[in-house]
């Protein structure tokens, strides 16, 4: 039965009129059994949202209660005063201990932290602790975590070979009050049912006690590795607070001293006679809130059925409470999650600790309008994408921003009403198929001659022009039949179909247009009257403006690639003239002003006796190819005088290893620069300059060409060259290390010749650092670099500046990034403008194979001069000479260095500027820049950056002359 017909039509119209009534009643039915459900389910987690929030309500008002009476007790006042001063008697005992036992107590610590913490440190919120950050810096802090966290009596299995006892000698008056004291508090803890209690100082922030001494014994909570944590926010609020009723308390966290375990913290002063001597802080385990939001796992019994459930959401929109639904089926929980698309990450810590709380986000409209304040009720999606009917309301606990939620499923809540929908709908079905087979029926004698016209119909459209139908009525369907026999009559004797030519035409690649003979002679005038796909791809016209336009007008511009000439569709006559143009390649000019590069051919069709039929013209694309030329010669322009040949052959030959436009990349950033050119530069003629950088560079080039680095930027005599890009390769970073000990090698030998020569040289500084950057074509459409920005650059360019000459200084990420072997001299600690933190940084000398690179030693001896020299001196500002000079005394000296007594203290790593004095006190001729490098008994040590002739002179005079 065909949809549209008439059987179709009379059927559908009795059904409908039957499945009408039946409708209307069932969904009237439905619709009030569904409100009446839909309330009946509201009303019950209305009263278990209100009963559970009351619980957790009267739960907190009771802990505040129990904690502002445990501060003010006698007990606390005096523990608080005993331990805080304890901890200050401690203080003063451990300056005695030796260095290598606070090493040995220092190593235990970290052993312990590492076993019972460092698994504990990842919980999915950025935590920037470290094992190496937990261990107390302080030595009293270190003391007691050895007596009461290294090896406790309650957990032997932590127990290590530190003497323990050589610690308790310093902790006499503590270790007392740890004796009479710590069993009170201990039953009171118990009693209270509290994880822990802090006692913390008031000025200094110290944990002077806690019943389970853990990580955070003796820390300070205002400069120390938990400052930042829930617990130092309580203490920070009751600190100010004004008396021992103003309890404060502060959300759920991840507490890593407790193995990271979800607690809450309430805190309230310790006023003692109107002294303030500290703060009392209650640890709140999650445990108890969660059995009380879970009704300890018995949701049946609670009310909430198969799938309802309770939970409490922070102003994070994570949960407080467990999800049920994990807590029951755990695998099946972590499979909707993943379904969902909660990060990977997310879910191994939920499937870890076996918990939602503080990991699962709640992003539901019933969570936002808890939060916001709002108490009410609604239908829609939870944090599993489940349709569910809520009842929510805000939390009134002060201190934090909570709301509670109770849901249930809608399909649970809901399904008497979808049962009764499904009974409705069956009955529907029924009825409708009783009076469809009377519709049939009554309609079959209708429509058969019908459908006999119909299948001859579809027989005639499949090719068979030789089927007829009996015609055998004089209704009008048998006026039908006999036209439709007419129809097929003429249908047999036309035989000429477009549709194969069509087909060809549509499928092509190459542009086609034919276009017909012009009335008057005029190729220009004559129209188009055929365009494939391609054609109107190319033209970038649709095919209905193309058809019956005019070709001089669609293409009224064609030339010959190099010739510069260009003819108005006279192309169309040469056509004419020699029957056929093939494989010429041209550049067309369209209506709106592209050029466009194609291979052109084009060719006479045949027409009657008398004449031509019109023209037909053919086309590819050479757009893409001529890009891709263009694209080959930019590469081999931008790095053919910057990388090696085989760099620029990797770029031709994979296109994707070029990213044109920016992209972020890890390279290793090396800039080098001259010590002393500018000096030197003044005392040449500029064609020596020219000739001495020209010389310098040859050899540069060569060696970082070879290395397989890309030379960015030559800034007059420094150079900035990148290592992993515009290529890249896992041993960049090694790559560029062994490159600047091979510079500097070649740095020696060409000074070495030019001393040969008699001439003057200058020194070489190499700095090199490693991190991700911006790389690519930057600029503007008219002119563009590729070049690489970035903060890893900036500081590449300040670990230089702290180079001297003949000093290759590597980052600590550089070292971390090289796998070959390195020979370092030494280690500094810079703080470069700019960096948020003090950087290490290593003197490299050598590197193993398979470079097998070294520069030996630069250091000489110094030896005494026969009379100490007097100097002045002044500390460079940047580029700039200081305002102040000193006085001072050159004790020692070498070519390459010196010691100078001076009572004026200067840091090291500065750069200075030494004027050599007379007998008389005056400045003798010539500059001399150094760089401080270390400090001596009353001065410091220089290493020479530019030395002018004059002094250089001076230096070689005196250490020709015989010792003292």
């Amino acid at each position: 039965m065909r949809p549209g017909g008439l059987r179709f039509k009379l059927v559908l119209a009795l059904v409908s009129v039957g499945a009408l009534a039946v409708a209307v009643t069932g969904w009237e039915g439905y619709r009030r059994a569904r409100s009446a459900l839909e309330a009946a389910a509201v009303n019950q987690l209305t009263s278990v949202r209100e009963e559970r929030r009351r619980a957790m309500e009267s739960y907190f008002a009771q802990r505040r209660l129990e904690t502002a009476t445990l501060a003010e007790s006698r007990l606390i006042g005096d523990a608080m005063r005993r331990f805080a001063a304890a901890f200050a008697d401690l203080e003063r005992r451990v300056t005695d201990i030796p260095p290598s036992l606070i090493a040995e107590y220092r190593e235990g610590i970290a052993r312990v932290h590492r076993e019972r913490l460092a698994p504990h440190l990842d919980h999915g919120e950025g935590t920037s602790l470290t094992e190496a950050v937990l261990v107390p810096r302080d030595t009293a802090a270190l003391v007691l975590q050895v007596l009461y966290v290294l090896a406790e009596p309650a957990r032997p299995e932590a127990g290590t070979a530190v003497d323990r006892q050589q610690a308790a000698r310093y902790a006499g008056p503590y270790a007392e009050a740890v004796a009479s004291l710590d069993p009170p508090l201990r039953r009171l803890v118990g009693r209270l049912g509290v994880h822990d209690i802090y006692l913390i100082d008031q000025e200094t922030g110290r944990i002077v006690y806690t019943i389970e001494r853990e990580a955070d014994l003796g820390t300070s909570l205002l400069t120390g590795p938990y400052r930042d944590t829930g617990l130092a926010s309580a203490f920070r609020q009751a600190r100010e607070a004004p008396d021992a009723t103003a309890v404060t308390l502060v959300d759920f966290e991840h507490y890593v001293p407790s193995e990271s375990e979800p607690n809450a913290f309430m805190a309230a002063p310790i006023l003692v006679g109107g002294e303030r001597l500290g703060v009392l802080a209650v640890e709140l385990a999650v445990a108890p809130l969660d059995r009380l939001m879970t009704g300890g796992g018995s949701w049946r019994a609670g009310g909430l059925g198969r799938t309802g459930e309770t939970y409490l959401v922070g102003p994070d929109h994570r949960m407080r409470t467990n999800s049920r639904f994990m807590v029951e089926a755990p695998e099946d929980y972590l499979r909707v999650l993943a379904r969902r698309g909660v990060p990977e990450r997310v879910r191994q810590l939920i499937a870890r600790h076996r918990s939602t709380i503080l990991f699962e986000r709640v992003e539901s409209a019933a969570a936002d309008a808890a939060l916001a304040g709002s108490a009410a009720s609604g239908i829609g999606a939870d944090y599993r994408g489940v349709p569910v009917i809520t009842a929510y309301a805000p939390v009134d606990v002060p201190g934090v921003h909570w709301g509670i939620v109770a849901q249930i499923d809608v399909a649970e809540a809901l399904a008497p009403a979808v049962a009764l929908r499904t009974e409705a709908a069956v009955t529907g079905v029924v009825i409708a198929l009783l009076v469809g087979a009377l519709a049939l029926v009554l309609g079959t004698g209708l429509t058969r001659p019908l459908l006999r016209l119909m299948d001859g119909m579809r027989r005639l459209g499949r090719g068979n022009l030789d089927h007829r139908v009996a015609v055998g009525r004089r209704d009008e369907v048998g006026q039908i039949a006999a036209a439709f026999n007419q129809m097929a009559d003429d249908l047999q004797e036309t035989t000429v179909s477009r549709d194969y030519v069509s087909s060809i035409l549509t499928s092509m690649n190459d542009a086609v247009i034919v276009v017909r003979p012009p009335a008057d002679g005029d190729w220009r005038e004559a129209v188009v009257v055929t365009a494939n796909p391609s054609a109107c791809a190319l033209i970038d016209q649709p095919e209905e403006a193309i058809l019956g336009q005019r070709i001089g007008e669609l293409i009224p511009e064609i030339a010959t690639p190099g010739q510069g000439s260009r003819r108005a569709a006279l192309w169309l006559e040469e056509v004419v003239r020699l029957g056929s143009i093939a494989g010429r390649e041209v550049v067309y000019r369209i209506v709106d002003g592209r050029d466009v590069p194609v291979l052109f051919s084009s060719a006479l069709m045949p027409g009657s006796a008398s004449g031509t039929g019109g023209v037909v013209w053919a086309a590819h694309n050479l757009t893409e190819l001529k890009q891709l030329e263009a694209r080959n010669a930019f590469i081999r322009d931008t790095f053919g005088r910057y990388v090696s040949d085989d760099v620029v052959a990797a770029l031709l030959g994979a296109p994707e290893a070029l990213r044109l436009g920016g992209e972020a990349r890890t390279v290793t950033i090396m800039i080098t620069d001259l010590r002393g050119f500018t000096a030197l530069a003044g005392r040449l003629d500029p064609e020596e300059v020219v000739a001495y950088l020209n010389d310098y560079f040859e050899r540069m080039v060569e060696l970082i060409l070879r290395y397989r680095g890309t030379i960015n930027e030559i800034m007059g005599d420094g150079i900035l060259v990148i290592f992993g890009a515009p290529t890249s390769a896992a041993d960049d970073a090694e790559r560029a290390v062994a490159c600047a000990l091979a510079m500097q090698i070649a740095m020696r030998d060409f000074s070495s010749e030019r001393c040969a020569r008699g001439l003057l040289t200058a020194e070489m500084g190499i700095g090199l650092h490693t991190g991700q950057v911006i790389v690519g074509n930057i600029g503007s459409a008219r002119r563009a670099k590729y070049t690489v920005v970035g903060t890893p650059v900036n500081l590449a360019s300040r670990i230089e500046s702290y180079t001297t000459g003949g000093q290759v200084l590597i980052s600590e990420d550089t070292r971390r990034a090289v796998s070959a072997e390195l020979t370092v001299q030494g280690q500094l600690r810079i703080e470069p403008k700019g960096a948020r933190e003090s950087l290490a940084v290593h003197d490299v000398v050598g590197i193993g194979a398979p470079h097998d690179l070294a520069l030996g030693s630069l250091e000489d001896v110094p030896v005494a001069p026969d009379v100490a020299i007097p100097v002045r001196f002044a500390v460079l500002e940047e580029k700039h000479v200081g305002r102040s000079v000193f006085p001072g005394r050159l004790l020692r000296l070498s070519r390459r260095g010196a010691e100078i007594a001076a009572a004026q203290a200067v840091e090291p790593l500065s750069n200075v500027k030494i004027w050599l004095l007379d007998e008389r006190g005056a400045e003798r001729a010539g500059e001399l820049y150094a760089k401080v490098v270390g400090d001596i008994a009353g001065g410091f040590r220089v290493r020479f950056t530019s030395v002018a002739p004059e002094v250089s002179a001076e230096i070689e005079e005196r250490l020709a002359r015989p010792g003292p």
